[in-house]
């Protein structure tokens, strides 16, 4: 039985509501996730034989997701155990990983449960995570590690399933912090890093980095690029087929066709994402703050569908059975396409993991609520938190950091902008 709003938590940033159970002593209680739908969701892993099967993980709660209708909608299927999380990736369902600072998660049941192992001590702060295309035993982690006033890359490796790992440290800089990593799918030794970097005494610049053997060695392919006025790198693809042919993106798309040795500045994009379609290569994909950009002749034009999204893109994924279908994951949810990026919808359905910073009742009309969804906007329910409404995001320099009813008029509702 579902009581009107008994107790309520945010913490850990999902909105739940406590339902008393009928017990004997009374002080038992039982939880259950009532909404709103949505969550940052760091990426998606998608079965490369059945493009129906997916599995998404959300940063705030740790959570990891499962569906098995290609994104139409989700159930629950495990914590992942971490207090953090920077970065998911897989080579399918049934081999998963994800990072903190310290730690690489791993599953290998479909994200139902997880173990655990730490990098070397004191070999530096994880940020990004690949899987090699071809074995699913062999991870690579990229981040940097700060010692006596400077940073330098460093690069983790797993051979075993990411039970035990290698590290190495490269480069001498005043900064660097890396974005994306990819690996060559026909050249798997091939790893590029995107980011940004300060050489020591030097200004804020690009930094792309590239290893032809695995991540043992590393050259810096930054001044190459000639993003000269650009500050971040963000977004680096390797085409599937073609090991030569290489993506990077801020403010312009930029590509290769010689494996990084040089490069052509491209259309204005600015974009946080890429990925290539591994069955039609000459589809290219970039998501930027609340749109996606799709080319169809290697990045050479773009068409922009604005609103396909909400929030900055975290990850695009195209499915290798169904290249159709394609994923794009972001702070304020999941969106899909089913017809290579020509139409967008939410795919959030069964994932209910927004951040709630504030929360407001309606005293004179029980089971009205008002929520602050995190990057979102606010939320409406009637019916103690069985549907909700989106209420527009209407801010305009943040979010909402309180919102208040009215004691006597449930209709008034005030919000507070800004940190409070």
């Amino acid at each position: 039985m579902r009581l009107p709003f008994s107790v309520v938590s945010t913490y850990p940033c999902i909105l739940y509501i406590g339902v008393a159970l009928l017990c004997s002593d009374a002080r038992a209680q039982d939880w259950e996730p009532v909404g709103p739908e949505g969550g940052n969701i760091l990426g998606t892993v998608t079965d490369p034989s059945d493009a129906n099967h997916v599995i998404a993980v959300e940063a705030a709660s740790r959570q990891a997701f499962e569906s098995l209708d290609g994104a139409g909608s989700w159930s629950f299927a495990g914590d992942v155990g971490a207090s953090s999380l920077n970065d998911f990736a897989g080579f399918s369902p049934a081999k998963i990983y994800a990072i903190d600072y310290y730690r690489c998660y791993r599953s290998t049941d479909g994200g139902n449960s997880w173990l655990s192992s730490t990098f070397p001590a004191g070999s530096g702060y994880a940020r990004v995570l690949c899987v090699h295309p071809t074995d699913s035993n062999t991870v690579y982690v990229a981040g940097y590690k700060y010692d006596s006033g400077t940073y330098r890359l460093a690069f983790w490796r797993s051979a075993d399933g990411g039970q035990s790992w290698t590290a190495g440290t490269f480069f001498t800089l005043d900064y660097v912090y890396p974005y994306d990593m990819a690996v060559s799918r026909t050249a798997p030794g091939s790893i590029y890093v995107s980011g940004s970097k300060r050489p020591v005494g030097g200004s804020t610049s690009v930094a792309l980095f590239k290893s032809t053997d695995g991540g043992s060695s590393w050259s810096d392919l930054s001044s190459s690029v000639g993003a000269v006025n650009d500050y971040y790198l963000y977004g680096v693809a390797v085409d599937p087929s073609d090991s030569n042919r290489v993506y990077t993106v801020m403010n312009y798309i930029y590509y290769s066709t010689n494996a990084g040795t040089s490069w052509v500045k491209g259309s204005y994009v600015y974009s946080f994402a890429l990925a290539v379609d591994p069955e039609s290569p000459n589809r290219v994909y970039a998501a930027g703050n609340n749109y996606v950009r799709v080319s169809t002749n290697y990045g050479l034009a773009w068409t922009t569908y604005s609103g396909a999204i909400d929030g900055v893109a975290n990850k695009i994924e195209v499915a290798t059975a169904n290249p159709s279908n394609v994923l794009v994951s972001t702070p304020c949810g999941l969106y899909r396409s089913s017809n290579a990026g020509a139409t967008w919808a939410s795919a959030v359905g069964g994932i209910r993991s927004c951040v709630c910073p504030s929360i407001a009742f309606a005293p004179s009309r029980p089971g009205r609520a008002f929520v602050e969804c995190l990057d979102i906007g606010v939320y409406g329910t009637e019916d103690g938190g069985d549907s909700w409404t989106e209420k527009g995001y209407f801010v305009a320099c943040g979010d909402v950091a309180a919102l208040a009813v009215h004691p006597t008029n449930p209709d008034i509702v005030l919000a507070l902008e800004g940190a409070g």
